[in-house]
């Protein structure tokens, strides 16, 4: 549900999230949801300064139980772009946490309020780290598995991890329910927050097989605007598919695959759009060597 647009970037909230203001108004808890719902906010303004200070224009940002969200207009140009802004957001909650504990000593009067305010952004900034998508800490690995195995193949493999994850929270909250002694609405939180970790790592698996299209529609808007990309070369042989071809690209920036023969020489180079457009094509087991570019090899 969109809330408001600030600079053109959308502030949207999901509805369990809404759900839980009566929630906490009715327990008499609505200063700890303003707590919350602050410290999620200052969570993704730290994903959204640093990536708009990368060139990345931030389309929304999503509040979910488990955190906010921010969705790109653009992807980052490279690996270490988007490896930094991943992790800028988990670095503020802990820095806000640390900076609220120093003041506790200098303002005892609002030492409840600071308490919550410490524990909301140690839980985030904590809950964030783990490496599963969809959260900071997968995003974080995914860049840096995307140079080893893929962009396509990192995705799908955290966005599992991911489900696993929030299911364990989830039952983790369950088993909370089920054994205790009087119902705290607290206790809920596990709950829903593992079943929002869950839904968001299966769009992030379902997402990833076009993700590659996005990414090279975003790279022609990048490139025409006078733009620059890094370009990366990956070798293989002449024998592998076009689907294990694309398996193997960067998830971000320019990508050359210099075909090999038996005896390891090159005899060629496929760009990622050829590749693109064989798969798009239904031609994912044609072999590489068929899709050798007729022009001169790049230096």
């Amino acid at each position: 549900m969109k809330l408001m647009t600030i600079r053109s970037t959308e502030i949207r909230s999901s509805i369990p999230v809404l759900l839980l203001f009566p929630v906490f108004a009715v327990f008499g808890r609505l200063g700890s949801f303003f707590i919350a719902f602050i410290s999620l906010i200052l969570h993704e303004s730290a994903h959204t300064i640093i990536a708009e200070r990368l060139g990345c224009r931030v389309a929304s940002i999503d509040i979910q139980p488990y955190g906010c969200v921010a969705k790109l207009a653009n992807k980052p140009v490279s690996d270490t772009d988007a490896a930094a802004i991943a992790a800028f957001g988990p670095i503020v909650s802990l820095l806000l946490a640390v900076a609220a504990i120093a003041l506790r000593s200098i303002f005892p009067s609002t030492s409840a309020q600071l308490r919550t305010f410490i524990s909301f952004n140690l839980s985030i900034a904590l809950v964030n780290l783990f490496p599963v998508l969809p959260l900071d800490g997968g995003r974080l690995l995914c860049s840096l598995l995307s140079r080893q195995i893929g962009s396509r193949k990192a995705v799908r493999i955290l966005a599992v991890c991911g489900c696993a994850f929030g299911s364990v929270i989830a039952l983790f909250g369950c088993i909370v329910l089920i054994t205790a002694a009087k119902f705290v609405f607290t206790d809920l939180l596990p709950v829903i927050t593992g079943v929002f970790i869950v839904l968001s790592a299966v769009r992030e698996f379902r997402d990833a097989a076009s993700s590659r299209v996005k990414q090279q529609l975003q790279a022609g808007s990048r490139l025409s605007s006078g733009g620059a990309m890094p370009v990366r070369a990956v070798a293989l042989s002449g024998g592998t598919n076009v689907r294990s071809a694309l398996a193997s690209l960067s998830g971000s920036g320019f990508n050359i695959v210099i075909v090999l023969d038996n005896s390891l020489a090159a005899i060629g180079f496929v760009e990622e759009s050829r590749l693109m457009n064989a798969a798009l094509s239904g031609n994912t087991e044609q072999p590489i060597r068929e899709l050798i570019a007729k022009k001169p090899m790049p230096d």
